[in-house]
């Protein structure tokens, strides 16, 4: 399995949903990669009149002498789904979750 495979699965599993695992790993870096900051952080990614999405992630950065380039390594701990009308929260574990 993939990453997108795995986050499909592990979001079916808690909310009995279905989302693209793409689409959001999109968001996740976009945001990751504009986050000021490296260590562990909260960012939210979707926030509109149907749900808000926030996510738990543990951003690295380092410099690669030989490519005289930066990397960004972001590690996905957990997201937190509300829904907007009821306030409803469903978080779902990624770190150390099992399918």
């Amino acid at each position: 399995m993939n990453r997108n495979e795995i986050l499909e699965a592990l979001l079916l599993k808690a909310t009995g949903r279905t989302f693209a695992g793409g689409p959001i790993w999109d968001e996740i870096e976009r945001a990751a990669s504009n986050a000021p900051d490296d260590g562990e952080q909260w960012f939210t990614g979707q926030d509109d009149p149907i749900e808000k999405w926030e996510y738990r992630v543990d951003i690295a950065r380092s410099y690669d002498e030989e490519f005289d380039s930066w990397n960004t390594d972001i590690s996905l701990k957990e997201i937190k789904i509300t829904d907007s009308k009821t306030q409803k929260t469903t978080y779902v574990q990624i770190e150390g979750a099992t399918l």
